[in-house]
């Protein structure tokens, strides 16, 4: 590329004080040596090649103007090498003639519109300003762009309208890309999909390539942990640096400062969740109203029914564990073990159905308040991510319950993990689920095992065991799924009662040991329902329910 930094027709468009726009797709990189207003025929007689020339339209305001003298002031123009038209609205004529637009579309003749309010002679002292010195032209031009770019931080959405004011700088199509490849803005059209391969086939550095008749540029953004993809394509020709630079670069630091802004923003709102959650999970009657307050906020009912929610997956719950939970997360460093990314998912399906739902990562375990009606929030629950359950406390409006109701939500998605179920409300929960789930210390295990050591070591007693709780205590339904005699089974079931010195037709003696299988197999929220075993110790079924004490049928 060339060092040349004189006037270029981009820098026309980027100066706001004259408030140009391009008609027509021409290069944004045509050199310009001066500016002239001529209303006369045949003005390429007396302009320069390189020259803008600066017209009103008057020679074409009069009756029987004809289209075809439109047509050919703009090939006596292109053909003269002049490097572009100005035309002044609304002083002969309320718009450009749609003929001379079409005709200089035709031939990639530059055709700008000059506002009412903008006199000739400021284009005219601007260009010459503007050639005197290139070094001045060159830092002007970078100011003058930045200033351009700078007002996209205006609008609602400040990554379209940065990236629509590029491409409208550089005459070429722009593309916002995230680290995955998403587009997150563009504007013009060209082979979008074919550019995100390259990016994602070469992800280190910046490259210039070409894609069919496209010319594309791209340029990394990286923003803390965060990193975005600039492209420019054209069809014409490869941009220049000397527009592409400083472009680029303006670009880059209000992508950066766009991203930054909308990340602390989030952190923010993450971080103030967090706090919601916490307080309404210790909150005190105090509280209430304040809580409340917060609440309404988004747009929850005052004074309505609320369920707290405890959500995992059993990766996620193997990980829960409070005495390790990290501080906040910030928009440079997220916290590696917070479950950020399905909070983010969960609240967006939820706004998508309109729940009001609170959702934030609370000592390492993602917890949600949402209102209590079972209608919408089934909507929303079906929505999970697949492999997720979720445990729901009973409705509650007495916003001092907030620690009893959390146990309730803990105590139900652990019944609702172990029992591979997306979601188990507190309420359904069973008796012998609600024991379980409410003593899943070490100790408790340990008793257990130690109740049911010599069966456990026995991988064929233990087995029949579980099979016989599991098929209602139903000799003959159990040799069925052991596929084994019944004579087999009662056996093995005689070998269990002398081997822990208890009498299996007893109540107690079945409820006691249907318990201790259980809770020998309980883990925290996320186990898959397996017994803890030792080494050697077979891993037979679990009984899905309490078991009926009943006759050898």
């Amino acid at each position: 590329m060339g060092t040349d930094h004189g006037l270029r027709l981009v820098d026309l468009l980027a100066a706001r004080e004259l408030g140009l726009r391009m008609l027509t797709d021409a290069d944004p990189d045509t050199p310009i040596a001066g500016a002239h207003a001529i209303e006369i025929e045949r003005p390429q007689r007396w302009l320069e090649p390189g020259w803008l020339m600066l017209t009103t339209g008057s020679r074409f305001s009069g009756p029987g103007s004809a289209d075809e003298s439109l047509r050919a002031l703009v090939r006596q123009l292109h053909e003269a090498g002049i490097a572009g038209l100005a035309f002044g609205v609304g002083v002969c004529l309320p718009a450009v003639p749609r003929a001379l637009v079409d005709e200089a579309r035709r031939r990639g003749f530059p055709v700008l519109s000059v506002p009412l309010e903008v006199p000739f002679l400021r284009i005219e002292s601007f260009v010459h300003e503007a050639t005197r010195t290139s070094d001045v032209r060159a830092l002007k031009r970078t100011v003058s762009f930045q200033d351009y770019l700078l007002e996209s931080l205006a609008a609602e959405h400040a990554e379209g309208a940065l990236v629509g004011r590029l491409a409208e700088l550089l005459r070429g199509t722009v593309v916002l890309y995230d680290d995955a490849g998403t587009v997150l803005a563009s504007s013009g059209v060209g082979p979008l999909r074919l550019i995100r391969d390259e990016i994602i086939s070469h992800p280190a550095t910046g490259r210039r390539f070409t894609v069919g008749r496209w010319h594309v540029r791209t340029d990394p953004v990286r923003t803390g942990y965060l990193r975005h993809w600039l492209a420019i394509a054209a069809r014409r020709k490869e941009i220049s640096d000397e527009l592409a630079d400083p472009a680029l670069e303006a670009a880059r630091r209000l992508v950066a400062m766009i991203v930054r802004s909308r990340e602390a923003i989030r952190a923010e709102d993450r971080l103030r969740r967090t706090e919601l959650v916490r307080m309404l999970i210790g909150a005190a009657s105090a509280e209430a109203n304040y809580l409340w307050d917060r609440l309404a906020a988004h747009r929850f009912r005052p004074h309505g029914e609320i369920r707290l929610l405890l959500l995992a997956t059993p990766d996620m719950a193997e990980q829960s564990d409070p005495r390790q939970a990290e501080p906040p997360a910030t928009p440079e460093k997220p916290a590696s073990g917070a479950p950020l990314e399905p909070a983010a998912q969960l609240a967006k399906a939820a706004a998508e159905l309109d729940l009001p739902l609170v959702v934030a990562v609370h000592e390492g375990r993602l917890v949600a308040v949402v209102e209590a009606g079972w209608t919408p929030l089934s909507r929303w629950l079906e929505r999970l991510p697949p492999g997720m359950c979720c445990g729901a406390s009973e409705a509650y409006t007495d916003l001092s319950q907030g620690a009893a109701r959390f146990r309730e939500a803990t105590l139900a998605c652990t019944a609702a993990l172990r029992g591979g179920e997306p979601v188990r409300r507190f309420e359904d929960v069973g008796l012998v689920d609600w024991l379980v789930a409410g003593r899943t210390t070490s100790q408790s295990r340990d008793k257990a095992d130690q109740v049911l050591e010599p069966v456990l070591d026995n991988p064929m007693l233990a087995e029949a065991l579980a099979e016989y709780f599991r098929s209602a205590c139903d000799i003959r339904r159990t040799a069925r799924r052991l596929a084994l005699h019944p004579n087999s089974v009662r056996y093995r079931l005689r070998r269990v009662g002398e081997l822990l010195g208890r009498d299996l037709r007893e109540p107690a003696t079945v409820a006691e040991l249907y318990l201790a299988l259980r809770l020998s197999s309980a883990r925290d929220p996320g186990s898959a329902g397996e017994p803890q075993r030792s080494p050697g110790r077979p891993s037979g079924p679990v009984p899905p329910g309490p078991p009926r004490p009943g006759p050898d049928r």
